[in-house]
């Protein structure tokens, strides 16, 4: 009886402490938050109540919504976003975690915010209003969120007071405390100063692997990056993270891209990252972000042994060709080039897919393109077909890292075997208004010029659907998920700080479990990147978004579309190689 009394105190002990931490960690939000979602109108968020927005909110989205934080840090990720959320089907729990700049000034605190939504019991409710803070320093950031039976694992950068650089940081979230975690600072390499980490988690020969990758950072030469590998163990027992030793993945790395994957099994790992053609191959040139491939690199055991020397190319654009002139546009050869994102999955039958953006790029003429293409690729076929076609342009700017379709995201129903891919688009094409007098005006534009960006989704089939082979190599007419785009008329100067509403940076959960996808993303307010000097600060909702698998396809059989398939291969003339 003693023993029982003696451990009743203790649990009540542990639960006031974690009640005490969490209050510290995670400050409450302010009484009344003004979120300027519907034109000029402002919805006031009650105090510790982030709003509940049901199926048919004033939005107009497809599906429910909730927001679990806030951010005056509205880029999630300057190229590939990895995955920032988690669902664990057997809790019933949607996890998240993002960038949160606490204030409207680039030099105030930024942390690693984190939050989760119950949906056990009926209705959902989240766990701390405004999320608890991950990180324990000033300046964190640029998280993705490996997941573990239910357990966050993130991944993310951050300096601290005292510290000079940056630093990868891996970390695991204790059981007895949710939304408290265990830190791991990952140890210095070659000293030089490593960003933009990527995590994923899997379980291989009875180890439980964190694998990351992490990108470099030169002060003296900021446009070529040396890409960084390194395999962690995650020590169950303890709820913490011990460090591997680095590895250099390539040299030739461009554009923060590198993104990281594993099998189900843990068997096979996968490395993606865009290279530099400018370094390889035309090292006489001045460089450029442009002029890219994309490498792929692959583990058969586990991340334990690699080959860094033979990657796979999976784009490998043409060599241009000065046999061709006068004729500078057939000269050039190939006029696509990867920009700087990429999503690595591996499908339930472990078969290998990579979605990667491409933007148009003329090598003689010197000129680049914002209007874009995202293209599949899977290890069986080696093709590569597109998902998503933005060769469109509504006259307005998508922004500092971005193009018209960028960001992809895939995720796989493990039943249907349909393969989803997640991705933000400019707006819809033909949204702008012809004035007649050599102008025209945007619809869906900040008054900066900058565009807001839709939620998209595309699907395609697997197996019966198309001569019995594997998903990616059909995909049809995407489904806009957000639908949140100002009217013609409605908004003729642009939309003021405060009333854009631009979803961007979306990311899918790799849980497709249950009847729904369930996505992250940040509502911009005010369209552009304001560190880049685009736009102004706001404090911008942090939105969790499910959709019904079953309502994606209703819309996908309704439009009955599939996207026009482009090759990558192709020069001015219209000769394609493929």
């Amino acid at each position: 009886m003693k023993r029982c009394v003696l451990f009743v105190l203790f649990v009540c002990m542990i639960l006031l402490a974690s009640m005490l931490y969490a209050e510290v960690l995670s400050p409450v939000a302010p009484a009344s938050i003004s979120y300027p979602c519907i034109g000029d109108a402002e919805v006031d968020v009650p105090d510790n109540i982030p709003p509940f927005l049901p199926a048919d909110n004033e939005l107009d989205m497809m599906g429910d919504t909730i927001i679990v934080g806030y951010t005056y840090w509205e880029s999630q990720h300057n190229g590939t976003i990895g995955h920032m959320i988690g669902w664990d089907n057997d809790s019933e729990t949607a996890s998240m975690i993002w960038t949160c700049l606490e204030s409207g000034a680039e030099a105030s605190t930024r942390h690693v915010r984190f939050n989760r939504i119950d949906f056990s019991g009926g209705t959902p409710s989240v766990e701390v209003a405004s999320g608890s803070i991950v990180d324990a320093n000033e300046r964190a950031g640029y998280a993705t969120l490996p997941f573990h039976d239910g357990i966050a694992l993130p991944v993310y950068h951050y300096r601290g007071g005292n510290q000079e650089t940056y630093h990868p940081v891996c970390a695991a979230e204790w059981t007895v405390f949710p939304g408290v975690f265990n830190e791991t600072i990952m140890p210095q390499y070659e000293d030089l100063i490593w960003w933009w980490p990527h995590g994923a988690y899997a379980e291989y020969n009875d180890e439980h692997i964190l694998h990351m990758v992490a990108t470099e950072w030169r002060e003296d030469n900021a446009g070529l990056q040396q890409v960084i590998y390194v395999r962690n163990q995650f020590d169950t027992e303890n709820e913490r993270i011990i460090a591997g030793d680095w590895e250099t993945v390539t040299e030739y790395g461009m554009n923060i891209s590198a993104d990281i994957g594993a099998s189900n099994d843990g068997a096979r790992v996968a490395i993606a990252a865009t290279v530099s053609r400018d370094y390889l191959y035309h090292p006489e040139d001045d460089p450029t972000q442009y002029n890219n491939d994309l490498w792929l690199w692959i583990s058969e055991d586990g991340g334990e042994t690699w080959d860094w020397e033979n990657p796979i190319d999976i784009t490998d654009f043409a060599m241009p060709n000065p046999d061709m002139f006068p004729d500078s546009l057939a000269a050039d050869t190939d006029t696509l080039r990867a920009y700087t994102d990429c999503d690595i999955y591996f499908d339930y039958d472990d078969v290998l897919h990579v979605a990667f953006t491409v933007s148009g790029f003329f090598y003689y003429e010197g000129t680049i393109t914002y209007t874009s293409m995202i293209y599949h690729w899977d290890e069986k076929s080696g093709y590569c077909t597109v998902i998503a076609d933005g060769r469109f342009w509504n006259y307005t700017m998508p922004g500092a890292w971005h193009r018209v379709a960028n960001r992809p995201s895939m995720v796989q129903d493990q039943d249907s075997r349909i393969l989803y891919c997640v991705y933000e688009q400019l707006g819809m094409p033909g949204e702008f208004t012809d004035n007649g007098d050599n102008t025209v005006t945007p619809w869906d534009v900040s008054d900066d010029g900058f565009g807001c960006f839709e939620v998209m989704i595309s699907a395609s089939p697997g197996y019966e659907y198309y001569y019995n082979t594997i998903p990616g190599k059909m995909w049809t007419a995407p489904v806009n998920i957000t639908d949140s785009r100002a009217a013609e008329g409605e908004y003729p100067n642009g939309m003021q700080a405060g009333h854009c509403q631009s979803e961007r940076e979306p990311s899918v959960a790799l849980n497709t479990e249950g009847d729904y996808l369930h996505i992250f993303y940040i509502m911009d307010t005010d369209a552009g990147f304001v560190i880049q000097e685009e736009g102004e600060f706001t404090n911008n909702p942090a939105v969790y978004h499910r959709v019904s698998k079953e309502s994606i396809m209703d819309q996908i059989y309704a439009n009955g579309e599939w996207v026009e398939n482009y090759p990558l291969h192709t020069d001015s003339t219209g000769f394609y190689l493929d």
